[in-house]
């Protein structure tokens, strides 16, 4: 079950939970500036001369052709079922004007499916259809109320309308709109987009974990999964320019002045289009190599890493031009277009004279790249003590950039990773060692393995921060009886990096305990042996101090 925005599990059901999309969204909006990101968005939309049309629709429109197209016989048969039910309500309509108002019902359903069993609808089913008659162009259309009605009443109508709903929406936005409209694409995944209110992120995220906890304590909750088009690692770095959006405008433009010379024009118009080439840099910047130790800002990959990634970048941009079915689809390919999208590819990716495009790419990542992995560090404490089961994809505890499949379902080299758990923990200093994050994510696992009771029935309490950077922090606490595990996560931390001094930067903000364990000598569980104990000061943690090795806190009493 993938939960759409603002839609919840009915507490009814025979279930434990669901497979934690709704968390993965709700943690990503939490590493996303939204002033950042209404600047992206702006400066795509300016790009792209889009005067009026934004994701809804695309959304929209994604799902309207989907409709009339590979599920055409699907609503002609709704329709047909449909029609006896007008005529006993006195309508004649034709079987085509039937389909068109069933096709418009499920384009403005703002959920992939209702779950109306029986009739009456209940609330929440009636509250979905309220809403989708809100979303129509025309709100007074007739044929569309009628359906809305007929779904309400619960017919065998309505269990054959419920089932096209749902693949219409997986075919129109997960696989068509979400590749159409990409301004920042990090926030377009399965069951969230561009269009969701990224304001308030921390209040919703807050907001999740008490529902969970009181609701869905064993529900799953992922970061990453088979069918993710991107992993957690690469959408927190693509997240962190929205930290410097003006940036990475600058930085989009000069590229496309540097690599116009690789474009080509079939049938007339450019390939690859604006909108294909703003992903390719999008995506050549989230699976670029993280920064390395001692080595220069403006160091490009070697040959060997190049022939590698352009073989994932052509595969992945293929496939995305085809899901976005603008030049290119799966059931109409264009081949002469997708030949001048890998010839773009292998272009940009030789270096030239100087290789001032990729040596720009290299100085941008390690620009970024830091504040991607301090993301990706807070993101897994986040979602390591959170309420819910959390579910760890196959070989994510190490550094993982990759696309959609196949690229996300390579094999995984488990003996390297058993061989960097046994090796020397000196890793502290360079972030994106390996086993910096295996580290992080060994000591979170085995923290809920030894409070097991706790993680699943404990409850959750957001924490309050005072100071100058208190929007900067995710604080909340699990506690059962006497027992607690405090979690201390940043966000938006470029200022901080850039900064360089964690006392500066951090000033006076400071995390408020819960009353009873203001006191309460804890232990660091992420931190060196001589960092790890804690006191806090007048019931209150102070983060110049706690955050001075690793930039997150997870406390045990």
């Amino acid at each position: 079950k993938i939960l759409s925005q603002g839609e919840r599990l009915p507490t009814t059901w025979p279930v434990q939970g669901t497979t934690g999309y709704e968390f993965m969204n709700d943690i990503e909006d939490v590493f996303v500036d939204p002033n950042g990101f209404r600047e992206i968005e702006t400066h795509y939309r300016a790009m792209r001369r889009l005067v009026d049309s934004r994701f809804a629709d695309a959304a929209r429109g994604g799902k309207r052709a989907v409709l009339e197209g590979p599920l055409r016989a699907d609503v002609v048969r709704l329709a047909r079922r449909l029609a006896p039910l007008a005529r006993e309500a006195g309508q004649h309509w034709t079987n085509d004007e039937l389909a068109t108002g069933i096709t418009d019902f499920i384009v403005a359903l703002p959920v992939y499916r209702t779950y109306v069993a029986q009739a009456p609808a209940n609330d929440i089913d009636r509250a979905v259809i309220d809403r989708a008659l809100t979303k129509l162009a025309d709100p007074k259309e007739p044929i569309a109320n009628f359906v809305a009605e007929a779904v309400r009443q619960s017919s065998e109508f309505t269990r054959k309308l419920q089932q096209v709903s749902g693949p219409a929406t997986a075919k129109g936005v997960e696989d068509t709109a979400l590749y159409q409209y990409v301004p920042l694409v990090s926030v377009n995944e399965v069951g969230g987009g561009p269009d969701r209110p990224i304001p308030h992120s921390v209040e919703r995220f807050h907001a999740g974990n008490i529902h969970r906890a009181a609701r869905w304590p064993l529900s799953l909750t992922a970061t990453n999964t088979h069918d993710t088009k991107r992993s957690a690692d690469l959408r927190a770095r693509l997240d962190a320019l929205s930290e410097i959006p003006a940036e990475w405008d600058r930085s989009v433009h000069r590229w496309r002045r540097l690599n116009a010379k690789h474009r080509q024009t079939i049938d007339g118009r450019l390939a690859p289009d604006t909108n294909s080439e703003y992903l390719i840099y999008q995506t050549l910047v989230g699976i670029w190599p993280p920064p390395r130790t001692g080595r220069r800002a403006d160091d490009i990959p070697d040959r060997g890493w190049r022939l590698a990634a352009r073989e994932r970048l052509v595969q992945y941009v293929i496939k995305a031009s085809r899901e976005a079915k603008i030049r290119t689809s799966w059931t109409e390919p264009n081949l002469q277009y997708e030949e001048a999208l890998g010839k773009f590819v292998a272009a940009i990716l030789e270096p030239g004279e100087d290789a001032p495009f990729l040596v720009d790419v290299s100085r941008l990542v390690s620009r970024i790249g830091g504040i991607g992995a301090w993301s990706s560090i807070a993101r897994i404490a986040l979602h390591l003590t959170s309420p819910g089961t959390p579910d760890t994809y196959q070989g994510d505890e190490c550094w993982t950039f990759t696309l959609v499949d196949p690229d996300n379902r390579r094999p995984i080299d488990y003996l390297r990773r058993a061989e960097l758990l046994q090796s020397p923990r000196d890793f502290w200093a360079d972030p994106f060692d390996h086993r910096f994050k295996q580290h992080i994510v060994n000591q979170l696992l085995t923290l809920r393995h030894d409070r097991a009771e706790l993680f699943m029935q404990g409850s959750y309490s957001p924490l309050l921060v005072h100071g100058a950077r208190a929007d900067h922090v995710v604080a909340f606490a699990r506690t059962l009886g006497d027992r607690c595990v405090i979690t201390i996560a940043p966000r938006l931390v470029g200022e901080w990096i850039a900064a360089g001094r964690p006392d500066t930067w951090w000033g006076d903000t400071a995390v408020v305990l819960p009353l009873e364990f203001a006191d309460t000598h804890l232990r660091s569980v992420l931190s060196p042996a001589a960092e790890q104990d804690v006191v806090p000061s007048s019931g209150k943690l102070e983060l110049a101090a706690l955050l001075r090795t690793i930039p997150v806190a997870v406390l045990a009493d």
